[in-house]
């Protein structure tokens, strides 16, 4: 599954636009790039009435999938816990980058600016897992970058993240494939023991018939 890392913060911080920036440097190095975002609204736009798969919806069926030559549309009940998600939707991707889910225990960057607050969640210990501050103010006692540095900001994940997963992909390779050479190797001796017996059986017969 594809690492999770969430931009968190108050309200108006600015948390979609630097993780846009964040997401386009990422995508300049050729990451694919998934985002889930959390939202307290519950009027969401649905699929209009009378539409077939509000119909469906309206028959009592949990949950209906559209699927269009370019899109996937959605609609119903889901497990709203980010990996779960991330697992089900994005599981060819390199990184999946959430806005929100500021209890959840996913790694976490805060993106704060002072006219919102002048202390930031970490410093208030209202978050866990915080792994940097993104701010105009200086906090103490974490990673912390300004709004300008968008760039070391994807580098970091990058570095605490991305890197690490590929290491761990091809260490996994590594294994299967020393699995897969092990398995050919056990499968080698085992022809060469069914050929060996082989032979011992056709020279006892041999053998045999020379005795007759």
């Amino acid at each position: 599954m594809a690492p999770l890392i969430s931009f968190v913060g108050y309200h108006n911080s600015g948390k979609t636009t630097f993780a846009r920036k964040v997401i386009g440097e990422l995508k300049k190095k050729g990451y694919r790039v998934g985002v889930i975002k959390s939202t307290h609204h519950t009027d969401i736009e649905e699929s209009p009435k009378g539409k077939d798969t509000q119909l469906y919806i309206s028959d009592g069926v949990e949950s209906v999938a559209l699927i269009t030559p370019e899109k996937v549309y959605f609609e119903g009940k889901i497990d709203n816990n980010p990996e779960y998600i991330a697992f089900k939707l994005f599981e060819d991707f390199d990184l999946v980058v959430c806005e929100g889910f500021k209890k959840s225990p996913l790694p976490k960057i805060e993106v704060a600016r002072k006219e919102i607050s002048d202390k930031t969640l970490f410093e208030r210990g209202e978050i866990e897992n915080v792994i940097a501050v993104v701010s105009d103010f200086p906090v103490k006692g974490i990673k912390n970058f300004s709004f300008e540095q968008s760039r070391e900001v994807a580098e970091l994940i990058e570095e605490e993240f991305l890197k690490l997963e590929i290491k761990i992909k091809e260490l996994k390779d590594q294994l299967e494939d020393e699995e897969f050479i092990k398995q050919e190797a056990k499968k080698s001796l085992e022809r060469k023991k069914a050929r060996a017996k082989e032979k011992e059986k056709e020279k006892n017969s041999s053998l045999l018939n020379k005795n007759f």
